[in-house]
């Protein structure tokens, strides 16, 4: 039986995460393959060659973007642990093959998907370098 305890209680699962990372993973490479995304060079001495995927609400079927929201809320998934999974997933090449490059830690960003409700749209921005690049720690950027 449901109660308002088991709600507060609930820890989610791998499926639960899978679940939604699958639809996000599958947005993310329709918009790669499309080559619907920006591409950011302006300052790669400093952040890398930044990639910034939008999925808006009116790239989906109906319903689809509020009952993703909902489907992480109800099942409590925590942000930074999806962020950190769909991490992992593309850097294992799960998402969109990445070639010979590596993906920059600490500059990826999924937008939380609440705001991503509220604001209509769900971006993810992530840096990558080529092998013989590094980013320049100590420089102004």
């Amino acid at each position: 039986m449901k109660t308002i305890e088991s709600l507060l209680r609930y820890q989610p699962t791998d499926e639960d995460y899978r679940a939604v990372l699958d639809i996000l993973e599958k947005l993310f490479a329709a918009k790669f393959d499309e080559g619907t995304y920006v591409l950011n060079e302006v300052d790669v001495e400093h952040h890398g060659h930044i990639f910034q995927f939008h999925i808006l609400s009116s790239d989906m079927e109906d319903d689809a973007f509020r009952d993703l929201f909902y489907k992480a809320q109800s099942k409590h998934l925590d942000y930074k642990e999806l962020q950190e999974r769909l991490y992992q997933d593309i850097t294992s090449g799960r998402v969109f093959e990445l070639g010979d490059v590596k993906l920059v830690e600490d500059v990826f960003l999924l937008t939380p998907l609440n705001m991503s409700m509220a604001n209509g749209t769900i971006d993810l921005s992530f840096s990558t370098l080529l092998p013989e690049e590094e980013l320049d720690e100590d420089a102004e950027g």
